[in-house]
């Protein structure tokens, strides 16, 4: 099993709970198309809220240090209004991106640099 090996490799292994268990998630428009994108946000939320409690500091001017923050996410699963903005407003140029052609009215063109079986199966869904 997954536990069993990161047990022998002494790592943690965490499973990231889906983004809709995170209060705060409810209503968000993802910045990224697809909805794979989802499962991605997550472990985005996740890996940013580790990286803050192993990094985190007091920042001058601010309510919250991003220690506390990150105990909100991990502990009890709420959304800082700073990690839906970034969700939001996320863009990745060349991944699931639509263009309309001003010129030739009725063209689009959905570009994407799907590099794996999956991303381009995922693209199919978009």
């Amino acid at each position: 099993t997954l536990e069993a090996v990161a047990g022998e490799k002494g790592v943690d292994l965490a499973v990231v709970p889906p983004l809709s268990a995170y209060k705060g998630a409810q209503g968000i428009e993802l910045g990224l198309a697809g909805a794979h994108q989802v499962e991605n946000a997550a472990l985005a939320v996740r890996l940013a809220a580790v990286w803050e409690a192993s990094h985190g500091r007091k920042v001058v001017g601010k309510v919250e240090t991003s220690m506390e923050r990150s105990q909100r996410v991990l502990e009890r699963l709420e959304l800082p209004k700073e990690y839906v903005a970034g969700l939001e407003r996320v863009r990745w140029p060349g991944r699931a991106e639509i263009f309309d052609d001003e010129e030739a009215a009725g063209l689009t063109f959905f570009v994407d640099g799907a590099h794996t079986p999956e991303s381009i199966g995922a693209c199919a869904t978009w």
